[in-house]
């Protein structure tokens, strides 16, 4: 009979404000990097890159140059990092599109076309027959008059 080994589930989470402290006054203490770790409850590695993330250089009166970790600055490096993750805004790629639609729209020889009546994804019709052609586009206009297909 095979046995699964599979069944423990691993967990991550991310390190607190107060890790972050912790780890401030342990390095300052001299802990080493697995010391730190086993205090913490994380891998080393992770103690590794947020030391490397809130680590500054400072200067001291005489011009010299040293490097020393600060809890805070890890913190707000963390977050600024963090506030670039996820989906991207669809609405910041239409920038360029929503003036020109507006503008067409009021010329009152466009139409917006409803999404059920688009052709499938990656490509376009143009006048009366299905000609297919790569298409990216983020919206599309449709000229009553000269029955073309505008893809943007």
């Amino acid at each position: 009979m095979a046995r699964s080994h599979h069944n423990t589930t691993r967990t991550f989470s991310h390190l607190t404000v107060f890790d972050r402290g912790q780890i401030q006054a342990l390095r300052n203490q001299g802990k080493s990097l697995q010391e730190i770790a086993d205090i913490i409850g994380c891998h080393k590695s992770t103690i590794s890159r947020e030391l490397k993330r809130g680590t500054v250089t400072q200067r001291r009166s005489d011009l010299t140059e040293y490097q020393t970790y600060f809890a805070d600055v890890g913190q707000r490096v963390y977050e600024s990092n963090r506030s670039r993750c996820g989906a991207k805004d669809k609405l910041i790629q239409t920038t360029d599109f929503i003036p020109f639609a507006v503008q067409k729209i009021r010329d009152d020889t466009f139409l917006l076309t409803p999404f059920a009546a688009m052709p499938r994804p990656g490509t376009c019709s143009m006048g009366n027959g299905f000609v297919p052609r790569p298409c990216t586009a983020i919206s599309t206009l449709v000229c009553f008059q000269s029955r073309t297909l505008i893809c943007l």
